[in-house]
């Protein structure tokens, strides 16, 4: 087992919307069209202390635009998730531990995706719960 394998201990559900037409823009339908991926495995963790820090060092305003990160493998992540410029459409949900008990439900909306290692080694997923 690799080093970071050890590390992702939990394991969640990924949501695509479908997709939609606002005012001839594409939008996000979480009513219709929506497919789910269940088991990814990865790590939930709130954002605090020296991660606060850092995230907001990497915004241009300063601010932090989610409450908690999801790390994962990058080879688990579906290839939509990798594509730029469609988090919006992403939600994670159904946040288990390691034996399966439940220990979020979310859901929180994808803000970002980062490539933490740039090798294609694993993810940083920006979420914000919602609600």
């Amino acid at each position: 087992m690799s080093a970071i394998a050890a590390l992702l201990t939990n394991t969640a559900t990924l949501l695509q919307a479908g997709s939609t037409t606002d005012y001839g823009n594409p939008a996000p339908s979480w009513t219709s069209g929506t497919t789910s991926t269940a088991g990814i495995a990865g790590r939930l963790m709130p954002i605090g202390g020296q991660l606060a820090v850092e995230l907001a060092a990497e915004q241009p305003s300063g601010a932090v635009i989610a409450d908690y990160v999801w790390y994962m493998a990058y080879g688990d992540a579906p290839a939509a998730l990798l594509a730029f410029g469609v988090s919006d459409m992403f939600r994670l949900t159904t946040v288990c531990d390691a034996n399966g008990t439940s220990l979020d439900a979310g859901p929180f909306d994808v803000k970002a995706i980062d490539d933490q290692a740039g090798a294609q080694h694993h993810l940083r997923v920006l979420l914000s719960r919602i609600g």
